[in-house]
């Protein structure tokens, strides 16, 4: 149900949609977070039952596939996850961020950059 990285980057760029369930490990959230950068957070699922559902609407509701492609062909181009200057900055912001935390010798903390 999680862990699909670079297949669901994959599946993503050639316009496939992708159902996740997001789980505790960085490696469990990995789907979702592509997901959320293309603009497809509808697609991560938070429980079984929740990914069923999601899974039989999309086999059964044309209309809502459809629509998540359509969704999907708009984003991919523009969004971050495929955006590499965008994606470049966003990743210089976050850099920037995390040495502004080191040089006022701050402790670590959670820095947030656009996705």
């Amino acid at each position: 149900m999680y862990n699909a990285g670079a297949t669901a980057s994959n599946a993503l760029w050639a316009g496939l949609p992708v159902i996740t369930k997001s789980g505790q490990g960085y490696t469990a959230r990995m789907a979702g977070s592509l997901l959320c950068s293309v603009g497809l957070s509808e697609l991560v699922t938070k429980t079984s039952q929740e990914y069923e559902d999601l899974a039989l609407k999309c086999a059964t509701e044309p209309t809502f596939l459809g629509s998540i492609k359509q969704k999907l062909d708009r984003n991919r181009t523009t969004s971050p996850l495929f955006n590499t200057a965008l994606f470049t900055r966003h990743l210089e912001n976050g850099f920037q961020q995390a040495n502004q935390i080191f040089l006022r010798s701050e402790k670590p903390k959670v820095i947030y950059v656009p996705a």
